[in-house]
């Protein structure tokens, strides 16, 4: 179940106070319309009634799809630890009660960014390990184009149908994946994720160790 709280925010610009929902967590079948402020970004957001101004509220959040069966936590890094022992409490609990967690994946993300990109991966059946391989492979050729470009995060998007990558450095730039891309890359490494241990934590760190390892 989603878990919601109203709280009384003070707006940085005019000092009034604001009524506004802050979700602990939210369950993406139970609540599909919170589902896609999230994943349009909306969600976090807070705007002023009396002066309109907007910024961005910054909290913790469990995201669980059920459908996809997926549990995403949203917490700073320093209780990323924290954040795996409470996963590891969840599956034991519910192996003890006879409910297999087997094909449940876990992910722990420490940016806001980070989370709407693992429920827009998971919200369209996707396999985010590939999703971040992919993404290495096209920062590599963007590095090599764009040598200038100082690349910091980039994020998984969708448009149509169509994939690409929005990436945030010096000058913010869009690529798109080309077509098959993603399926070539699940053909490859398919096999070998298989037969791995689930991760908690699957980034662009992940994806080089991955490639590397």
């Amino acid at each position: 179940m989603s878990m919601e709280q109203t709280v009384s925010v003070t707006c940085p610009a005019c000092q009034a106070e604001n009524a506004c929902t802050l979700w602990s967590s939210l369950n993406a079948d139970l609540d599909p319309a919170a589902k896609e402020r999230l994943l349009d970004g909306s969600l976090f957001e807070f705007t002023c009634e009396a002066c309109g101004h907007t910024a961005l509220l910054n909290y913790e959040m469990l995201y669980h799809d059920m459908r996809h069966r997926v549990m995403v936590s949203y917490c700073p890094p320093e209780r990323a630890e924290q954040r795996m022992a409470e996963f590891e409490e969840i599956r034991r609990q519910n192996e003890a009660a006879g409910v297999s967690m087997q094909d449940y994946r876990f992910r722990i993300v420490t940016s806001q960014n980070a989370l709407r990109e693992k429920a827009l991966i998971f919200d369209l059946g996707l396999d985010d390990r590939i999703v971040e391989i992919t993404k290495l492979y096209i920062l590599v050729q963007v590095d090599r184009d764009h040598p200038d470009c100082d690349i910091g995060d980039a994020f998984f998007m969708e448009h149509e149908g169509r994939y690409f990558f929005y990436i945030d450095g010096e000058e913010n730039l869009t690529t798109s994946i080309p077509p098959n891309m993603y399926h070539m890359m699940e053909q490859e490494y398919g096999a070998q994720l298989a037969a791995q241990e689930e991760e908690y934590q699957i980034d662009l760190d992940w994806a080089g160790r991955f490639l590397l390892g």
